[in-house]
This record gives C-alpha cells, sequence and structure tokens, in this order.
C-alpha cells in the first residue's frame, strides 16, 4: 500500500525498475529472470535470419507488474496523472492507476530479449509500424509476448544479413491482448552461408 497518493521518485535519483543487475531474481512474478534462472532453461541454438520463416511462431515467459513498478517508471518517463496520482486515476475514465504504454513496450522487449531469440543475429532495426495499446494494463497484470513472423526477405545489396517483420502482441493472464506492434528486424545470417531451417 502506497502511503501517498503520487508515487515518489527514488531518494537516489536511480529507478530500482530499470536496473538490469546480475542479482534479479524471478520471484512472485514480478522481476525479470536472472543468469542463474537462464542456466536452468534449455539452451536454444543460437538463431539466424535464415530461421525466422514466415509463420513461425514464438512466445515468452510472464512478468507481473505491481503498483510500485508502474508508478515508479510514470513518475521518470510518463507523468500522466493516471499512472502516478491514485485519487487523479480513481476519477479517471480508469477507474484506477494503469500502466504507462512506453512501459508495456519495454516490458515485451525485455521479456523478447531474455528469451534468447534473436540475441546472436539482431544487427538493429529501423524501426516499429502500427503500435497500438488496446487495453490498460493494471497492477497485477502479468504480460507476456505472443511473437509472429510475417515476412523475411535477404538483403539485395548486403549479403551478410536479411530483414524480418515480426507481428507482436502483448498478452495478459486472462488472454486480453493489451498491445500489438510490429517490429522490422535486421537480421545476420548464418556465418556458416548455409540455408538451414529449424
Amino acid at each position: 500500500m502506497i502511503a501517498d497518493r503520487r508515487a515518489k521518485p527514488p531518494a537516489n535519483g536511480v529507478n530500482p525498475w530499470l536496473s538490469l543487475r546480475p542479482g534479479f531474481r524471478y520471484t512472485a512474478g514480478n522481476r525479470f529472470p536472472d543468469q542463474s534462472d537462464e542456466r536452468k532453461k534449455p539452451k536454444m541454438d543460437a538463431l539466424y535470419f535464415e530461421d525466422f520463416m514466415p509463420g513461425r511462431r514464438f512466445r515468452t515467459r510472464g512478468m507481473t507488474l505491481t503498483e510500485a513498478q508502474i508508478m515508479e517508471f510514470a513518475w521518470q518517463w510518463d507523468p500522466q496523472p493516471f499512472h502516478i496520482d491514485a485519487e487523479a486515476a480513481r476519477a479517471s475514465q480508469f477507474g484506477g492507476i494503469i500502466g504507462s504504454g512506453f512501459q508495456t513496450l519495454l516490458v515485451a522487449f525485455r521479456l523478447w530479449f531474455q528469451e534468447n531469440i534473436m540475441n546472436e543475429c539482431s544487427m538493429g532495426s529501423p524501426g516499429l509500424d502500427e503500435i497500438r495499446w488496446l487495453l490498460p494494463v493494471r497492477p497485477g497484470d502479468t504480460l507476456h509476448v505472443e511473437a509472429e513472423v510475417m515476412e523475411s526477405r535477404a538483403s539485395d545489396s548486403k549479403p551478410d544479413r536479411g530483414y524480418t517483420k515480426i507481428k507482436y502482441a502483448v498478452v495478459t493472464q486472462t488472454g486480453d491482448t493489451v498491445m500489438t506492434y510490429v517490429a522490422n528486424h535486421i537480421f545476420a545470417r548464418h556465418p556458416a552461408g548455409d540455408d538451414r531451417r529449424i
């Protein structure tokens, strides 16, 4: 329970929610897995451009957002009243505190990256398309990401890479889709130059 109706900025100026230091534990569903958690999972072979065939789907693990995490993020990056002020949020059309859409996007990317799907092959991205916030994220919601490869094409001018378009959906524990977006990825081709398929 937060005593003040508005979240307060961290005393030391550092937001603990944003910290990705190796001490994080995936406890009570509200922390990202740390490196020791990753070692317990079966190791996925490194994926490259050739592995992202149209129609291939992926699903991440989940993360539960607490009210404190929502308000701490919003205080620094999106201080609209319905993100940081409990009283104003109750009087708004949302009826209570909701998460920033930017936080939802960042959580989605962190969950995606944590799965080691594109870590070996990512060469950046020229941008995102069709970002849609469909439903509010509320304290206690557990988010996971579902992704589907829409298209892939090899570069005509740079033989070491290809371009892959992936549609992402951020989904709650109840199956509601709260956000969708399309990312345009640049992926490295397999270093051996083969055309493998997983």
